[in-house]
Parts: C-alpha cells; structure tokens; sequence
C-alpha cells in the first residue's frame, strides 16, 4: 500500500484533532482536551452553527426536510427504547442532524469549519463527558430547529440553534463543575 493514502488518512485526522503531528516524528493519538478547550470548542460551535441554519433555511428541500424528520424520529425511537439509546448512537444521530443542516446551508467554508470543531467537540465527547444522558433535552431542541426549517424561518432556526448550542455549552459545563445552574431555557 501506498504512504500517500495514509498520510492524507492521518492529515485529516489532525485537522479534526484525534491525532496531533509531531515535527520529525510522525503523528500521536491527541490528549484529551481540557474544560477549558470544551468552553472553547463549544464557543466556536455557537460561532458558526446558527448561521449554518439561518442559511439551511433559505434552501430548504423536501427530501432535506424528510431527512432532517427522520433524524428527529430516529432519536425519539432511541429515546422510547424502540432502539440502543447508548451515549454514542446517540451522539451519531445528533452529528447526523447537524451534518445534515451543515451540508444544506450550501456554505462550504462554514460547513468544512464545522466538520472541523465537530471532530474536537467528539474527541472530548469520547475521552472526557463520556454517558451524557441529555438525550430527551437534544431531541426537544432538535424539534425546535426542524420546525423553525420547516417554515424556512431564517431568524428562527438561527435562534433554535442559537439557543440549542447554548443549553449543550451550559449542561456541558454544569456537567464539568464550571456553573452551577444553566442559563438558558429551551
């Protein structure tokens, strides 16, 4: 096998944070990330992520709207039992939904930076707030945020997601010590 596949495969690793090169080297698995690079990571998801719905929103799509639909069902099936409810699936099925709204707002450079601060934000999800069990809170949330898309309310979906990102900073840090009670209210 070619180095070449391999070291665009561990390049890409690198932009998303699990690895981390090393000059002379080569690359090594990436430390866990600190509180204070989750406060960090989860600034910059609310940095990005509102605007990525705000523009979803002008370019809605039925099948978009079907499959943004399916997430939220899928979810809520998770969440019922229907379906495994682990922290990871459902972590996926989140990713999944953004993704969705990333890939749709038709902004590539907002979309790759989100790819980006969603593989740290995973890298700690995996190594440090491990068994988060918000699943009933990201489900109401992800609600707002469809309905808001559904009727391609630019202001709305941005707020929804503005407001979701916020609950995930505020239970994430509640979660780790840094506050004591959220802010805000879903």
């Amino acid at each position: 096998m070619s180095q070449t596949p391999i070291r665009e495969a561990l390049a890409r690793l690198a932009a998303t944070g699990l690895v981390v090169r090393v000059a002379h080297m080569g690359y090594r698995a990436a430390e866990l990330v600190s509180d204070e690079q989750m406060s960090e990571i989860l600034d910059a998801c609310l940095a990005v992520e509102p605007t990525l719905a705000r523009l979803a929103a002008g370019r809605t799509t039925a099948s978009f709207l079907d499959e943004l639909d399916r997430s939220v069902r899928s979810l809520e099936a998770r969440i019922a039992g229907e379906l495994s409810q682990s922290s990871n699936e459902v972590l996926e099925q989140s990713e999944d939904f953004h993704n969705l709204i990333a890939t749709q707002s038709g902004n590539r450079f907002l979309s790759n930076a989100h790819g980006t601060i969603t593989g740290h934000s995973r890298r700690f999800q995996l190594m440090g707030v491990a068994g988060r069990s918000d699943h009933v809170e990201v489900f109401h949330e992800h609600g707002l945020i469809l309905d808001a898309l559904r009727g391609a309310d630019p202001d709305r979906a941005e707020a929804a997601m503005r407001c979701h990102i916020q609950a995930i900073r505020e239970r994430t840090l509640q979660d780790l010590g840094a506050i004591s009670e959220p802010e805000c209210a879903s």
